[in-house]
């Protein structure tokens, strides 16, 4: 059995040169929307420099705060910052999903990639010619919308891109997961072929220990690959969870409207709770019935192993007890804490503090200009 037999086919990132070209595309595109960037704010002139200009900090009651300088800073080193951030999460991800990648992932799903690619294009295209009708209905002049239209052509390669990093990312995240999944189903089929055997057998209390150690083996390596599922999506987690920070703690903030960083919050949100009611749903629809199977196997067994003497029985008990533990909700949060989700609950709890922190900070700076005064 391999992963050949599947409708969907991912090989495994194991070429230094495969990574190697998967940076140089990160690389290529970070160049492309940079210039693209540049011309857009070149070729826009006054018009692009103060429509999207970066107009202060945000204060606690998420009102811009008025800026110390009052000629009004270009929105370029937002759009750079940004294209940053999502260019650095990206890399990051291609280098830990070890089973799938960038170069790999277009050319196995050519079609697909085209098919998004010309959806995104025109996603743009139609955004941009939105937004110059509604300048015009707002009562902008032609020069204001020609200006406009202008810087929005080199624009659209940076869009492009953006967008492209954004669909990679959760595409090779997924692509990750699959893979992973399918290594599940070969030792789902692999532990059901055993449990067969030693349920079918008549052989002696030796050869039955033999297959209980033998599916006690596949049922801790069926499980791990249960929670490397679930781990992988937590990347999501983390790539949101980065992404929050730099747009709520950083300068970069500066950049975004209050709407558009309560949108990252939600973002957050939404990729915790799809981790909550995925990890959720594979305890109680695969987990729980995979470790059922095995205990339902080795407890039919029990009485033939038994009559091979008292050290073998302690054997097959100890390795019962362990299954028995790990197969409850605890012990399935306890394997999920393990790895990557507690690093997740590290940097929630960090993340937590730090908001608290300012928020108390806000709070007292106030209070003391006020005592000042009187």
């Amino acid at each position: 059995m391999d992963r050949e037999c599947a409708s969907i086919n991912f090989e495994s990132k194991n070429s230094f040169l495969e990574l190697h070209l998967d940076t140089v595309i990160i690389g290529v595109a970070f160049v492309i929307a940079v210039v693209s960037t540049l011309l857009a704010y070149n070729v826009g002139g006054r018009i692009w420099v103060t429509k999207f200009a970066i107009r202060g900090p945000i204060n606690s009651e998420g009102r811009r705060v008025r800026p110390l300088i009052r000629k009004p800073i270009s929105g370029l080193y937002g759009e750079i910052a940004a294209l940053s951030m999502v260019m650095v999460i990206l890399f990051m991800v291609n280098l830990v999903t070890e089973e799938t990648g960038i170069w790999q992932l277009l050319s196995q799903q050519r079609w697909f990639a085209l098919a998004l690619f010309v959806t995104v294009v025109l996603i743009v295209v139609c955004y941009e010619i939105y937004a110059c009708k509604q300048a015009k209905k707002q009562g902008k002049g032609q020069r204001f919308v020609r200006y406009l239209a202008r810087g929005y052509v080199p624009y659209t390669f940076y869009s492009i891109v953006n967008f492209a990093a954004v669909i990679l990312i959760v595409g090779l995240i997924v692509g990750q997961t699959f893979v992973q999944h399918q290594d599940y189903k070969i030792v789902e089929r692999q532990l059901e072929v055993l449990t067969e055997d030693i349920n079918a057998s008549e052989a002696p209390p030796a050869t039955k220990m033999v297959l209980t150690e033998q599916i006690y083996s596949k049922v801790r390596e069926g499980a791990s690959l249960m929670v490397d599922q679930i781990n992988t999506l937590v990347l999501l987690v983390f790539c949101s969870f980065g992404a929050q920070y730099l747009v709520k703690h950083t300068r970069i903030k500066d950049a975004f409207e209050a709407d558009a960083l309560v949108q990252f919050d939600v973002l957050l949100g939404l990729s915790i709770g799809i981790i909550v009611v995925y990890a959720w749903s594979v305890h109680f629809f695969i987990y729980d019935g995979f470790f059922g199977k095995a205990l339902d196997a080795l407890e039919n067994n029990r009485e033939y192993i038994a009559s091979g003497g008292w050290q073998m029985l302690q054997r097959f008990n100890d390795l019962f007890l362990d299954l028995t533990q790990r197969r409850g909700l605890t012990g399935f949060m306890i394997s999920l804490t393990n790895d990557r989700g507690g690093l997740l609950l590290a940097l929630g709890a960090a993340g937590w503090l730090i908001d608290r922190h300012k928020e108390r900070i806000s709070q007292q700076v106030p209070t003391q200009m006020s005592e000042q005064q009187n």
